[in-house]
């Protein structure tokens, strides 16, 4: 399968291209006050807001730095009111696409279950490439809020 290879932090994850709209660059997003500290924010992505998540902090580190290379990935989060739902993943670097075999990936061993969205790794030289499990991505309190219409 066709994987891109993003960061957080110093984490490499991968998650699973044929869900990917596309990568674009971090630019100004409005803040939602009061959101969940994971939702960095909402893109005007023509005319349709669409919330973007913070992967660093997804992923219990502190937020990601909005550097130069920091990208959002756009991608389809289907949701039983909304199939058509768009979800942006906030990203210190994006890499590369690469093809990952599914035998190559291994069990960490652990079973996080607050965590469900933690695939299996890709050892990879000195470092382990985490794959995301996209439809698990977000926690039950966040699917609360995500994707619902607001009161006039």
């Amino acid at each position: 399968m066709l994987a891109l290879l993003l960061y957080a932090g110093s984490n490499a994850y991968a998650l699973d291209t044929r869900g990917v709209i596309e990568v674009v660059h971090a630019t100004d997003l409005r803040p939602l006050p009061s959101a969940p500290p994971v939702v960095r924010g909402v893109l005007n992505l023509h005319r349709q807001p669409v919330p973007v998540l913070d992967l660093c902090k997804l992923t219990g580190s502190p937020p990601c730095d909005n550097v130069r290379c920091t990208r959002i990935v756009l991608m389809h989060y289907p949701s039983p009111e909304k199939p058509e739902n768009i979800l942006g993943l906030l990203a210190e670097r994006i890499t590369e696409t690469r093809t990952i075999e599914e035998r190559e990936l291994r069990s960490t061993g652990i079973l996080v279950r607050n965590a469900k969205y933690l695939g299996r790794v890709l050892p990879d030289g000195g470092q382990m490439i985490q794959w995301l499990n996209i439809e698990h991505l977000l926690p039950a309190d966040l699917k609360d809020v995500l994707f619902k219409e607001a009161a006039l």
